[in-house]
């Protein structure tokens, strides 16, 4: 494989996340080439002119760019992907082609500034080489690369993508039915609530269609659901009963997961 100095294209390398992911390989001298929508070029026509052919577009795009592009790609060459979710994408990347293949997906939005706090899950496909070079690139640009296997990855992001962009929308339903007005709750906010409304704010800011994917595409959105609403009724039991001696006992349990296991692990380090 070419991977020394390879031609890299990134289907979707207008976008947001593509283009971040342009600039950081173009950072290591590399050729990028780019297309979108409106070309220049088809993916099936850049996948003939590189070594590494990145899919930087939304979920419900990848299986027509992948079909087109992948039977294109030469067996020594790497396809890989930046969606959210990988088992899928994962499938469709090796069915359609027989070169080597990577799942991505940047834990972080494209607007992150510093690298240093950056992980980048990578879901091994086909072959020991492409991911050996993506890890390379990300080490050597200070991200932290964080290997997954691709089912365990989507049922992970089920709790930390769905469920936590759930309760912020929850929240925002909830603020927007209250009665209050915005300009009335920022008045009175704590500076944590302002924090979430901050969160709410730079959500609503974004397309919809990323949040609809995070919460409707993942496999084991059924699980998280109804863990959602089997722990919010236990909540709403325990509180319409003023059991405090049952919500003392559920704080100890998260105390138990959260606070001593981090002091567990800071134990360890030191």
């Amino acid at each position: 494989m070419g991977l020394d100095a390879p031609i890299v294209g990134i289907v979707g390398g207008f976008g947001r996340m593509g283009s971040w992911f342009a600039e950081l390989l173009k950072g290591h001298g590399l050729q990028v080439i780019c297309t979108g929508k409106q070309g220049p070029l088809p993916a099936e026509r850049l996948a003939g002119k590189c070594d590494v052919l990145v899919i930087s577009v939304p979920f419900e795009e990848i299986l027509p760019v992948v079909s087109a592009a992948g039977p294109c790609m030469r067996e020594d060459s790497l396809l890989m992907d930046l969606t959210s979710l990988k088992e899928r994408p994962l499938e469709d990347m090796l069915e359609y082609s027989s070169c080597e293949v990577v799942g991505c997906h940047p834990l972080f939005g494209p607007g992150e500034k510093n690298k240093g706090d950056l992980t980048m899950a990578l879901c091994p496909g086909r072959g020991k080489k492409g991911i050996s070079w993506i890890k390379g690139i990300l080490e050597r640009s200070g991200i932290t690369p964080l290997i997954m296997e691709p089912a365990v990855h989507d049922r992970m992001m089920g709790i930390i993508q769905a469920a936590n962009h759930l309760n912020t929308i929850i929240l925002a339903l909830c603020a927007a039915g209250s009665g209050f007005s915005l300009n009335d709750m920022e008045a009175a906010a704590t500076p944590a609530f302002r924090e979430r409304l901050q969160r709410i704010k730079a959500m609503l800011g974004q397309p919809s269609g990323i949040f609809s994917n995070i919460l409707m595409d993942n496999p084991g959105r059924g699980k998280v659901l109804s863990e959602i609403l089997r722990t919010t009724q236990r909540l709403a039991v325990m509180l319409g009963d003023g059991d405090r001696p049952g919500f003392e006992r559920l704080f100890s349990d998260l105390g138990s997961y959260f606070i001593q296991t981090e002091e567990g692990v800071r134990s360890h380090e030191s």
